[in-house]
């Protein structure tokens, strides 16, 4: 017996030397897990299954309706608002007006208001920057800043962009509704 095997045996069981069971092939495991979904699915009947999944939709087609973020509800409410639903009202009142100053070298602070007077039943509630884009895909959607406006504060949003950078200011009121602004590049 050579020290090295003497020093093994004397070694108690709960050693770092302890060798690991031997690891199942990953093979097996693909087969079991394949096997325990198939006996699940066989459970549920195929008229059921088929049904739930021709009702799903994609995300780009539809909106969830219950975005968890400002953005998301931006973004919701300018895909399901229907272009000749958009910018209804007084436009003197409602367009969109923004100012722009050097912040820097290769920024600027962009300043978007709306002279809009702001009243407890009326108001601007969401004011967003979003990226100039008429060619992209369907689905394609960069917002830049977003703010929502406590009632009968004035509709301000203030937002550092980079120079040369092309956006489009928005907001919406539950009266108002959706307005889109000229699309403008940031000085």
């Amino acid at each position: 017996m050579t020290p090295l095997h003497f020093l093994l045996i004397l070694l108690p069981a709960t050693s770092a030397l302890r060798v690991p069971p031997p690891v199942r092939p990953l093979e097996s495991r693909r087969t079991a897990l394949a096997t325990t979904a198939a006996a699940l699915l066989s459970t549920v009947p195929a008229a059921t299954r088929a049904e739930e999944s021709a009702g799903k939709k994609f995300v780009a087609e539809t909106f969830s309706k219950k975005a968890t973020t400002l953005q998301g509800t931006a973004i919701e409410l300018d895909a399901e608002t229907p272009a000749e639903s958009r910018n209804k009202g007084d436009a003197a009142d409602l367009t969109p007006a923004i100012a722009a100053g050097s912040f820097g070298v290769a920024l600027s602070r962009v300043e978007f208001t709306v002279p809009h007077t702001q009243t407890a039943d009326d108001s601007i509630e969401i004011m967003w920057l979003k990226k100039f884009a008429p060619n992209a895909a369907k689905g394609f959607y960069i917002v830049y800043s977003v703010g929502r406006i406590a009632p009968g504060s004035p509709a301000r949003l203030e937002a550092t962009l980079p120079k040369g950078t092309k956006a489009v200011p928005m907001h919406w009121g539950p009266k108002t509704g959706l307005w889109e602004g000229a699309p403008f590049v940031v000085p």
